[in-house]
């Protein structure tokens, strides 16, 4: 049975070389403490069995699991023909502990041989857990049992003869002061792994708060283990703008010898001071625009942010909300890790350019981001928002001439007596289980619903299925139509005279006959560029769809017309070429006398000219579910007789209402 670890006895050690220090670490050129290479000592050389090296991997299991393995090299001094090499090793601070074998490998020099220890699957840890492997390397030879010199040999975070300190951890954190003055102050606590090379041991630690003009050191504790150190560091409150970033590096003093961890000679570096990453607007902000701001900042800094602050223009700071470390919900405040998130509606600011300036506070240290500008322009008003019963998640809606409202859902569809309604008055219920994707409602306010680009139903306004259109209310769209095969149906939508199908992919539309019978193709990839066809919307004469393609190289974003006479043709008879600001295009309506309004299917509702140009942009802050005017995936324009305008937000389940401000 082998001896507990504990009771090993420690080999003497002669260390024949010395690490090379900085003997001046005071100057600039002293950032970096130069650490050569440890030589083992002739009796260390000569030892029974000594560890050569080690390491470990890690195999993914799933979830963030991975099983641990690790190896162990050898050096074995040839002292019998016969011999039994190996470790004992332990993973639970020897509660438990375990004899892995070594097998021979090869012949070194000096009558030495290498043996190896591999381990396989000795533990499976998950995402953020931790485990150490200490371990002590033995040689069975002529009836005795020989010990490595070190008892506190580890895999994870070794230290070895060449590298006999260890800076294991770090961290900054503030600390409030009980006396004099209860102020919070930045404290610098770690520990650090040293190799058991000799009863006497010490170990500090060397730092500075200013780029090595100055340094100090503290001596750590011995913990059992490892040595611990914990240190209250220097701040003058009238220099704190010039401290930034404390700077550390760790020795071991033993026997006479001085062995550095200097982390490759680039230091430990913590920062204490906060600095900005980041500072922008979620729209990025450089449009003058009505509606909500989303601001969005990231700070960094090795302490926890604990307070930030806004200021606009020249006003007065104002206080931002803590919120917890894991919140990752949409709303105001700012996180210790540094996130910052504040939406603001930009109508209660005047017209014109404005600025924004961000302070966080960490500690003792407080720092100010530049300030960034945006431009204000309140030519949008919200007017009122309708938030739509509970249910599926929606995803269009059709407002009728009598203001009838149809919200279409995943599997259903919800018709309500008037638009703002509360309570739908009845629902319709998709046949099968497929996913609805587009809506329509004809003059005689029969239902028609796009059934996950296959197959389109039609309901009668009574609310029976319509068994008068295709085959008994179905129209099923697997086929060729005019000499090609669908490849994906986007939109369904019903004029006076027709139905019509967008053919997307095939950058075409395809018109039916109200009985569901199939009449003409109309091929838009002929309308001067790589077209790609996107929403559709009638005028009650023609059938506007949005396309989108390349022209000479650039993408542009046009509403062409076309149009739905009786017994004739179809044929593109209008156009309009959109500002190029507006990209993306996603949902559309006319503004009867002239004019466009138009979603970019995240959160920019445009109004355009009868030119397509940009007349105001209402940007509309995401998934923030409190404030009015918030829109986020915004699938749906419709224009009401009242002439403002309903935009279908389905990240809300809600719908805005806007209007062109007096």
């Amino acid at each position: 049975m082998h001896p507990p670890i504990r009771r090993i006895a420690l080999l003497g050690l002669l260390w024949s070389a010395a690490c090379a220090t900085s003997a001046d670490v005071a100057s600039r050129e002293a950032e970096s403490i130069e650490v050569s290479e440890q030589a083992l000592g002739e009796s260390q050389s000569q030892a029974p069995v000594l560890v050569l090296d080690s390491g470990h991997y890690s195999q993914y299991v799933y979830r963030g699991a991975t099983r641990e393995s690790f190896w162990i090299d050898l050096s074995v001094r040839n002292d019998a023909p016969q011999k039994e090499v190996g470790v004992l090793w332990t993973s639970d601070g020897w509660q438990t502990s375990h004899t892995a074998q070594a097998s021979f490998e090869l012949g070194l020099s000096a009558g030495r041989e290498r043996w190896g220890v591999d381990v396989r699957d000795f533990a499976t840890i998950w995402g953020g857990q931790t485990v150490e492997v200490e371990y002590a390397a033995f040689a069975k030879m002529n009836g005795q049992t020989y010990w490595s010199a070190f008892r506190n040999h580890y895999i994870y975070q070794s230290v070895m003869p060449g590298a006999p300190v260890r800076l294991l951890s770090s961290r900054v954190q503030s600390v409030q002061r009980v006396q004099p003055d209860g102020a919070s102050v930045p404290v610098l606590s770690g520990a650090v792994r040293a190799l058991n090379v000799a009863s006497e041991r010490k170990v500090f630690v060397r730092y500075t708060v200013d780029a090595w003009q100055s340094f100090a050191e503290r001596e750590a504790t011995y913990d059992g283990k490892d040595f611990e150190f914990s240190i209250e560091l220097p701040f003058d409150a009238q220099a704190s703008e010039q401290t930034e970033v404390v700077e550390l590096a760790v020795r071991l003093e033993a026997e006479g010898e001085t062995h550095w961890d200097n982390n490759g000679g680039q230091n430990y570096q913590h920062r204490l001071a906060p600095s900005f990453v980041s500072l922008s607007f979620q729209d990025e902000g450089t449009e003058p625009a009505s509606g909500l701001r989303v601001l969005t900042v990231q700070a960094q800094t090795d302490l926890l942010i604990d307070r930030a602050w806004l200021r606009f223009d020249d006003g007065p700071r104002l206080p931002l909300e803590k919120l917890p470390a894991d919140s990752y919900e949409p709303v105001n405040g700012f996180s210790p890790s540094g996130s910052i998130r504040y939406v603001f509606p930009v109508a209660a600011l005047t017209e014109g350019p404005h600025s924004v300036v961000v302070e966080v506070g960490a500690g003792p240290f407080v720092r100010s981001s530049a300030a960034l500008g945006f431009v204000v322009d309140n030519s949008i008003a919200a007017l009122s928002t309708w938030n739509l019963s509970a249910g599926e998640t929606p995803w269009d809606l059709e407002v009728t001439a009598d203001q009838r409202a149809y919200v279409m859902r995943e599997s259903q569809i919800d018709i309500y007596p008037s638009f703002g309604t509360l309570v739908p008055e009845r629902v319709l219920t998709a046949p099968g289980s497929e996913r609805l994707l587009d809506l329509s409602v004809d003059d005689s306010e029969r239902v028609y619903a796009l059934n996950n680009g296959s197959a389109v139903y039609r309901w009668l306004a009574t609310g029976e299925l319509d068994t008068s259109f295709a085959d008994a209310g179905t129209l099923d769209l697997d086929g060729s139509y005019a000499g090609r095969a669908l490849c994906y149906a986007a939109n369904v939508e019903t004029l006076r005279n027709y139905v019509y199908i967008t053919d997307s992919c095939n950058s075409r539309v395809l018109r039916f006959s109200f009985d569901g019978v199939f009449e003409a193709e109309i091929d838009l990839s002929v309308v001067d560029l790589y077209t790609n066809v996107s929403r559709t919307f009638d005028d009650g004469e023609r059938l506007w769809v949005g396309v989108d393609g390349f022209v000479d190289g650039e993408l542009s974003h046009q509403l062409v017309a076309i149009s739905d006479a009786l017994d004739q043709a179809p044929a593109v008879v209008d156009r309009i070429v959109l500002d190029p600001r507006v990209q993306n295009l996603d949902a559309f309506a006319l503004v009867p006398g002239g004019g466009v309004w138009a979603t970019t299917g995240w959160q920019e509702l445009y109004r355009l000219d009868a030119g397509g140009v940009v007349q105001a942009l209402w940007t509309g802050g995401g998934r923030i579910l409190t404030q009015p005017g918030a829109i986020s995936i915004a699938r749906s324009v419709t224009v009401l007789s009242d002439g403002s305008v309903a935009v279908l937000s389905v990240d809300t389940a809600r719908v805005e209402r806007f209007g062109l401000a007096e």
